[in-house]
């Protein structure tokens, strides 16, 4: 029961990002970020991960989370940037600073 109130709760919260920002950073260029999760599904600590790392990109005003979810057992973030070079620096330092620079993807859209 408590698992499928954490995946309900997760997928509003990410519902309602998206909304949130689609109509601000729609037409802005667009980068993903994926690290690669330990199961099928994502832990609690992965999850806390994930919202670290957005947060820490977002406190730089590097980009905008645009979609936060799990695909083909990796982790992602895509989100929007008007600089993209900038962003994608900025990025790179977040993930070195938590030793995740090596095992994540970084693509542009």
């Amino acid at each position: 029961m408590l698992a499928i109130a954490v995946a309900i709760s997760f997928y509003v919260h990410t519902a309602a990002d998206r909304v949130r920002s689609a109509s601000a950073h729609g037409a802005e260029p667009a980068l993903i970020v994926s690290l690669p999760i330990a199961s099928r599904f994502l832990s609690a600590e992965e999850r806390r991960l994930l919202y670290a790392i957005g947060d820490d990109i977002q406190a730089r005003d590097a980009a905008a989370i645009v979609d936060i979810g799990v695909r083909h057992h990796r982790m992602y973030l895509r989100l929007a940037a008007t600089d993209v070079e900038a962003a994608t620096e900025q990025i790179r330092e977040v993930l070195r600073a938590r030793g995740l620079l090596e095992t994540a993807a970084i693509e542009t859209l």
